[in-house]
This record gives C-alpha cells, sequence and structure tokens, in this order.
C-alpha cells in the first residue's frame, strides 16, 4: 500500500486550494503546520523530486477525510529570510494570506497541488498507521500522520473493468493511417535529461529496476490545424497521465509549478497556446 500523508486543515483552506486546482492542477499552495513533517520529508528524498497522496480531514468537523491531494515539497524548519523559505510563503492560498507565518510555532511548510474534494468522505478506520498498520482512531487527536489507505476503501485502486459484449468477435475494417513522425531522438535526450520524471506531477515510472518511461508532449500539437513545430521548446515531458490529460486540453500547466532543467528551455509561445487550448476547452 502506498504510502500516504494524513493531516488537519480548515474547510475554507482547503475549499481554496481545491478552487485554484480546478484552474491549474499544477499550481503549488503552501500551508504550515505547528508538527515537524520529518517522516513526510523523508519519504519525498528517497522518492527524488517525486509526490505522496495527501489526505485532508477538516478541523472540528468529525472522524473522516474530505479532501486529497498531491504533497509535492516539504519544508523543514523555516525560517524568515531564508529564501525557499520565502517562494513557499509567496503561494500560500488568499485565505490564510493575512495570517501570521511564524504565529502557532510554525515548525513545517508544506507545499501542495490537485487539491479536490472526494465525493464520498472517508472514515478514519480506512487509514492505516505506518507505525502499526492499526486504523486512525475516531479521538486522534494529532494533525499529522504516516498512514496508508486500506485498500478496501476503493481509492487510489482501479476498478477492475469486466468487458460484457465480447460474445462475437469485433468487425475489421481496412484503414489508412497518416503519421507524424516525431524526433525521437530529440525525445529521448529530453527523457534521458529528466530521467523519465513528469515535469508536472513528479512521477517517475520504472519499467524495470533501471529502465524508466516517460512521454513526450507537444504543447502546441504537430500537425493540423495547430502545425507546431517538433522542438525542444515546444516539448514536456510527462507520465501518462498528465500526457492524456494534456493532450485532451484537460490541464493547465504553469511555468512555476513546472520541473525544470536549465539545459532544456520551455518556450512562452508554446505554453501559453496549450493554456488557451485548455481554457477554450473549459469554456465549451
Amino acid at each position: 500500500m502506498q504510502p500516504t500523508i494524513f493531516a488537519k486543515n480548515h474547510l475554507g483552506h482547503l475549499k481554496g486550494a481545491a478552487e485554484i486546482a480546478a484552474t491549474d492542477a499544477a499550481q503549488l499552495v503552501t500551508f504550515r503546520s505547528s508538527r515537524k513533517w520529518a517522516g513526510a520529508s523523508r519519504l519525498l528524498e528517497e522518492l527524488g523530486r517525486g509526490t505522496l497522496p495527501v489526505v485532508f480531514a477538516v478541523v472540528d468537523q468529525g472522524p473522516e477525510v474530505r479532501f486529497r491531494a498531491l504533497l509535492q515539497e516539504v519544508k523543514l524548519s523555516p525560517a524568515p529570510g531564508d529564501p525557499r523559505t520565502e517562494e513557499l510563503l509567496r503561494l500560500r492560498p488568499p485565505t490564510t494570506r493575512e495570517e501570521d507565518p511564524w504565529s502557532d510555532n510554525t515548525k513545517t511548510l508544506y507545499a501542495i497541488s490537485g487539491c479536490h474534494e472526494l465525493q464520498s468522505p472517508l472514515p478514519y478506520s480506512a487509514l492505516l498507521k505506518q507505525s502499526d498498520g492499526r486504523p486512525l482512531s475516531d479521538d486522534f487527536g494529532y494533525s499529522y500522520a504516516l498512514v496508508s489507505i486500506a485498500e478496501s476503501a476503493g481509492v487510489a485502486v482501479a476498478p477492475t473493468l469486466v468487458a460484457s459484449d465480447i460474445a462475437t468477435p469485433p468487425a475489421r475494417v481496412e484503414a489508412v493511417v497518416s503519421r507524424i513522425v516525431r524526433d525521437t531522438a530529440l525525445t529521448r535526450q529530453l527523457k534521458a535529461l529528466h530521467d523519465h520524471r513528469c515535469q508536472v506531477c513528479g512521477t517517475r515510472l520504472l519499467l524495470t529496476a533501471s529502465q524508466g518511461y516517460s512521454e513526450a508532449h507537444h504543447m502546441k500539437p504537430l500537425g493540423r490545424p495547430h502545425n507546431g513545430p517538433d522542438t525542444a521548446e515546444n516539448i514536456v515531458v510527462l507520465c501518462p497521465n498528465c500526457h492524456a490529460l494534456c493532450d485532451n486540453a484537460a490541464l493547465t500547466l504553469s511555468r512555476t509549478a513546472l520541473r525544470t532543467d536549465p539545459a532544456h528551455q520551455i518556450g512562452d509561445d508554446f505554453l501559453e497556446y496549450h493554456n488557451l487550448l485548455a481554457q477554450s476547452r473549459k469554456a465549451t
């Protein structure tokens, strides 16, 4: 079972983060905690530049999880004047910007993305503590814990799909397909540069212990009617999930949230073109 972070936050703050994610799923949102998230920091370091699921219960609203997001970064022992601390504080949602970031003995800043409300809340009993495998009790009083989500809860576990219309084989038709040949040498170079790690969510898929897998997405699509170029400035390296979202213009891209490398410069014009496609799709 995948390690998951359990936390508590206020309803207004979580809804604010969800509103930001609805506009830009990759945009980082920073919150603070009076607890030291040492375990979460260690897990992120073990993953390299990966992410962890984080689930939220709402403060003072009962023993159930209502929101889910991706934990992107943990900053332990933040301090005023520290450059990264100041960058993370600028990513606080509007609902927390009037608060003093150093009240309540802040020991951790954590940045999330993709916050959304679950269709059905999860009871604490579905969260198994990493320390002993036992479910969180309904009176669990801490605001942070390392957990796993029980498979029986049905979260992060793909449903089994059973075909019901395969009594006879499907009909076959002849077709002629016209494909644009991509510069595979270029895409292989970019994938290797990013170590097959998604520039949006940080996921790194492994086919074997040493062989990674990623996909290249052209922000301004190749071919008619877009006629985008096959150049590095027009390409982002993605996992299959983020690639599918981008191909269907269902995900906007934020330069500040994208994982970048100095050797791979992304063109502003191509980034804007992709986001205009996404905005057009939302308007329909």
